[in-house]
């Protein structure tokens, strides 16, 4: 009886270097892509992280009985009370913020802005911004001013 030809096992080397050619080419076209996700996902982050901490502010502004005051800086913000600094918070790398209405937002011991009026905080990396908005009662909402970063 004729014992059946096995077929050699593994890859030659020419097919192993096509196979990292094109895994090369391939990593080359993602890395971009990878970066704007990266930095979408940073800006995402720290919008998220303002609109709870503006969020926290009002409900401490309620339960302390005393005014709470957040005030920003080119790269964070921070929230007082009474001469006391509740929280501070340093944005990551290539995150600037912005306030339209001044560098300071006081919540009153009810929990509505003072002065009663909207405010507005950019927040913007190199390819995308978003706005967190503040309503003269206190809601706070976030929106897409450009780029694809959702809020």
């Amino acid at each position: 009886m004729r014992r059946p030809v096995r077929s050699p096992r593994g890859l030659t080397l020419i097919e192993s270097m096509v196979v990292l050619a094109v895994m090369a080419i391939l990593a080359t076209q993602a890395a971009p892509a990878f970066n704007s996700f990266l930095a979408a996902s940073r800006l995402r982050g720290a919008a998220s992280q303002l609109t709870t901490d503006l969020r926290n502010a009002r409900s401490e502004a309620v339960t302390r009985n005393t005014e709470v005051t957040v005030t920003f800086s080119a790269t964070g913000y921070s929230l007082d009370s009474g001469g006391t600094t509740l929280r501070s918070v340093v944005l990551a790398g290539g995150t600037t913020i912005s306030s339209g209405n001044g560098t300071t937002v006081t919540f009153t011991r009810r929990g509505i802005l003072d002065p009663v009026s909207s405010a507005a905080v950019t927040l913007a990396n190199s390819s995308h911004s978003l706005q967190v908005t503040l309503h003269p009662l206190g809601r706070v909402q976030c929106e897409v001013l450009s780029g694809n970063a959702s809020c």
